[in-house]
């Protein structure tokens, strides 16, 4: 079982099930009872230890057909089950862990793009800011040096409160910038865990499917089941040959 631990809820099943996702998953390599160790998804899900008999396309077309019936993903409330269903149990186990490796890395990716585009912008503007900011404070420089005496001209007080009032604003947004990028640089850094996992994988002790013991049970139920309706019909049909007296003690 799995949350995550970012503000935006991706939709994670349409994450898994996408043609990147499961491409990606495929290149990867696990080790197999049947197929032996070291083999790439591709090869364990399409041609084994044989010679393929279809071109790469075909036989990616094929595994990821074979992966959207193996992983299956449900969502309780805000905790999402994800399940993987092979004849072996250690490769399910490892195709868990390879997939929840995936979506923690597919989420650290792209939060580090947003994180670089944010730090790139704000440094922009930040440069913007930092003009303004100086023209603004030389046209109130050149302001004071050109009216020095304005308590007797209401006109030259509203002209330098703008003045000053621009310089204010432009100083909040320079210091907010600042503080933004040095934000921005510190999370470009920090290693975060993009999906909090509650229930590690495990090997399964049990095969979920085929269950043989139950089918056998069942089996060995109709074998009785049938065996008795058998018998039955042949009695009945004795018991008509007896009534009708053409009953042949040497059939």
């Amino acid at each position: 079982m799995l949350t995550s631990n970012v503000s935006f809820q991706w939709p994670y099943k349409e994450l898994i099930e996408s043609r990147t996702f499961f491409e990606n998953l495929l290149k990867q390599r696990f080790d197999t009872q049947k197929f032996g160790k070291n083999k790439d998804l591709l090869q364990i899900l399409t041609y084994g230890n044989g010679a393929p008999k279809f071109g790469q396309d075909t036989l990616i077309f094929h595994a990821i057909e074979s992966l959207q019936n193996i992983i299956k993903l449900k969502k309780i409330k805000q905790i999402y089950e994800l399940n993987i269903s092979t004849s072996d149990p250690n490769l399910s186990k490892d195709m868990l862990n390879a997939i929840l490796d995936n979506i923690d890395k597919f989420l650290a990716d792209y939060n580090l793009k947003q994180i670089k585009e944010t730090r790139q912008f704000i440094e922009e503007r930040l440069i913007d800011t930092k003009v303004e900011l100086e023209t603004a404070e030389e046209a109130l420089k050149v302001f004071r040096e050109q009216n020095r005496s304005i308590f007797e001209s209401p006109q030259l007080q509203l002209e330098q409160e703008r003045l000053i009032r621009d310089v204010t604003v432009l100083i909040a947004v320079f210091t907010t910038l600042k503080q933004q990028l040095e934000t921005a640089k510190i999370n470009e850094v920090k290693e975060s865990d993009f999906i909090v996992i509650l229930d590690k994988p495990t090997k399964p002790i049990y095969a979920y499917s085929p269950q043989k013991r139950k089918m056998t049970i069942l089996a060995g139920l109709l074998g009785i089941g049938s065996g008795t309706l058998l018998a039955f019909v042949i009695e009945y049909i004795k018991s008509i040959k007896w009534s009708n007296g053409d009953f042949n003690l040497n059939s």
